[in-house]
Parts: C-alpha cells; structure tokens; sequence
C-alpha cells in the first residue's frame, strides 16, 4: 500500500501589528533623540549653576572694610564698639512701621557691622553697611549676596523709613540722594520682607542699585544738584 499524501501546511503568518500601536512606536522613536537632548542640557545647565552658585556659598564682592560691630540697637539709637552712638541722619521711620520692625531692619542691615561715611556732630551720622540679601526665585543652591549699602538710602529704598530732610546740616546732594532711594522702592510690597533665619532681606533685583547710586538716581529721578 503506498503511503497517503499529506497536504503541506501554509507557513504560519506573523500576527499583524495595530495601526495605532505602530504609531505609538514611530512617535517614540521620533522624541527620543529630542528628550535625550533636552536631559543633557537641563544636566549641563543644573551643572553650570552649580559651578557658579556653589551650595552655601553667599556671594561677597567687596567686603566692608575696618568695619566697627554693633553692640547695641536701642530706640532707633545704634552703640558702635568703638563706643559711640548714632541716629541716622536724613530719615525718620515710615508711616505704619512700628518700633520692632524699624529695630528688626536695621538689626539686618547692620548685622555685619558698620563705617562712618559722615559724623553731623550732634550724634546724627550717614554710615555705610554691608547687609545680606537671601535668594527665593528657586535657583536654590545659591543662597543670596552681601552689598554695600548707605544704610539710611537702604532703610527708605526698602520701606522702613522716609526722608527727613529738616536737619539743616544736609547737604543739598545728600538731599538728593535720600529723596532718590523713596524712586528705587519694590511696588510689590510695602516694607521688603526679612528672612529672621538667615538676618537678611528679600532679593528684589532693586538693590542691585547701590553698586551705583548716584547713576542710577539719576536714570530713575532726576540729575543731582550742581
């Protein structure tokens, strides 16, 4: 008897891919490319800054020097270690701005000490400090800078305090110059907030002013008195 035949069986198929998936696998492979690319510059750039913002470091371009501490702030009345006390020439505090904080902002500004830029010889003076200013626009490593600031110009430009101008040993540029910090004010806010963690005043982006006073008075007011 011969051996029946059998039918050869057709070649099994591969099952078919959906549309849809075969999109979903082409979109894929399309952004990939792009989503790596995209990694490595958030990574380069996280990197850059922290290169340039290293963690903790505060930045400091020109400390105050001979700087006389405070040993005592009392009633708007600033005791310097060298043994003197002064009132600030020029202001009186703002409207609305009760005694503990006008104390508190100038504990701030003077925390790292201070120079005499101007004696008026009736226990006012003009001084200069060197206050912190804290970081809070979320590039967080970087926690915020030192500036040298004239302290009375600084206490009106962040809120707590006005000029008086009635004291008749003022000069008509020191005149100017008081009533040009009331210009540089931050409309966002009354009084620039305090950090009481790190005695430092909000980053506003105004302070950066004081590297150039005079110039930038004059930009936003008017030309100093010849």
């Amino acid at each position: 008897m011969g051996v029946a035949a059998t039918e050869a069986l057709p070649a099994r198929q591969p099952p078919a891919i959906p549309c849809e998936y075969a999109s979903v696998v082409s979109w894929r492979a399309s952004v990939m490319p792009a989503v790596v690319l995209a990694t490595i510059v958030v990574a380069l750039g996280v990197h850059a800054l922290r290169l340039a913002f290293p963690e903790g470091a505060w930045t400091r371009e020109h400390p105050l020097v001979d700087a006389i501490s405070i040993v005592d702030i009392r009633e708007g009345a600033i005791t310097l270690a060298d043994g003197r006390t002064f009132r600030l020439a020029g202001i009186a505090p703002a409207p609305g701005v009760s005694a503990d904080a006008f104390a508190d902002a100038l504990r701030t500004i003077t925390a790292q000490g201070v120079t005499v830029l101007r004696d008026l010889g009736d226990g006012r003076a003009f001084l200069l400090a060197e206050p912190k200013f804290y970081n809070w626009c979320g590039t967080g490593r970087w926690p915020g800078m030192y500036l040298q600031c004239p302290v009375s110009e600084l206490l009106i430009q962040s809120g707590y305090a006005e000029p008086d101008l009635t004291h008749p040993s003022l000069t008509a540029r020191e005149q100017w110059r008081l009533e040009g910090a009331a210009h540089l004010r931050d409309s966002d806010y009354q009084q620039t907030p305090i950090s009481t963690r790190s005695s430092a005043f909000r980053i506003s982006g105004r302070e950066g002013a004081f590297r150039d006073y005079d110039l930038h008075v004059e930009a936003v007011w008017k030309p100093p008195p010849g």
